[in-house]
């Protein structure tokens, strides 16, 4: 096995557990990979013949089960089944000095936390949970293909462009004050009628 990945029970303690070719695990297993994250797979599992670290791929932000499609058993079977996953490392980056945000007060300014929920949703998944302090992203899922934060998913809000301001139009001061009073209020029409649809258009 890869030296940065891990199970529990260990690889050495479900050798022991083998009968007919088969492991079956009573409470569950995890399998996971340090600084990147970990699957926990709840319950009574069975497996076979399987490779652990080449069936669970974990890269940064992203853990992938069944990278081979051909090989992936019905949603049910051996890991093909409910999960909670969890992420390490998953911060902002900031897309000017491309550092990563791990201050606890800007996360929670950027809407992060937000942000990661909505992607969980995305991605068909449940959100569970964020700790901003070691960027763990926490979420459930009911089978597996790749789950994770894309590049172009990185960006937690979307900037408005700001809003040109209509320009001050003159006003003839030799007009009556009832002439004034008419063109203000024409200008207020026509700045509320741009606001309307500036506002559509966001």
């Amino acid at each position: 096995s890869k030296p940065d990945y891990f199970s529990l029970p260990t690889i050495n303690e479900m050798k022991g557990m083998v009968k007919d070719g088969r492991v079956v695990l009573e409470d569950g297993l995890t399998i996971g990979r340090s600084s990147y994250g970990s699957v926990f797979w709840p319950g009574k599992i069975e497996i076979k013949d399987i490779v652990l670290d080449e069936i669970v791929i974990f890269r940064h932000k992203e853990v992938t089960v069944y990278p081979n499609e051909e090989i992936k058993p019905e949603v049910g079977v051996e890991l093909n089944r409910p999960a909670e996953v969890t992420l390490e490392r998953v911060w902002y980056v900031d897309k000017k000095t491309k550092q990563e945000v791990r201050d606890v007060v800007k996360l929670a300014e950027l809407g992060w936390r937000e942000h990661l929920e909505r992607q969980t949703a995305r991605m068909g998944a449940e959100f569970k949970d964020y700790r901003a302090e070691s960027g763990a992203w926490v979420f459930k899922v009911e089978h597996f293909s790749k789950y994770g934060l894309l590049d172009d998913d990185d960006e937690p809000m979307d900037i408005a462009p700001p809003v040109q301001q209509a320009p001050l139009q003159p006003v003839d001061m030799n007009t009556s004050a009832r002439d004034v009073n008419n063109q203000v209020q024409r200008k207020k029409v026509h700045v509320s009628t741009d606001a309307q649809i500036r506002e559509v258009r966001f």
